[in-house]
């Protein structure tokens, strides 16, 4: 099981700089998944999420 992230859209379209390099860091999540699939918080996701922060764009992780 893997967390989700939930980024609006529309938040995302305010911030095109951010969405190319949203979009890289899940193209690398896609390759990296396997190698990180045992541990609980992969470096990947905190960066993901700390790019968020940084960029103050709301988030939420839905409970599986």
């Amino acid at each position: 099981m893997s967390n989700i992230i939930a980024v609006s859209k529309s938040e995302l379209d305010q911030h095109p700089h951010l969405k190319a390099q949203l979009q890289a860091v899940v193209e690398q999540m896609s390759t990296l998944e396997e190698e990180y699939t045992f541990l609980p918080l992969p470096a990947y996701e905190q960066s993901f999420i700390q790019m968020l922060e940084t960029n103050h764009i709301s988030y939420h992780m839905p409970q599986a």
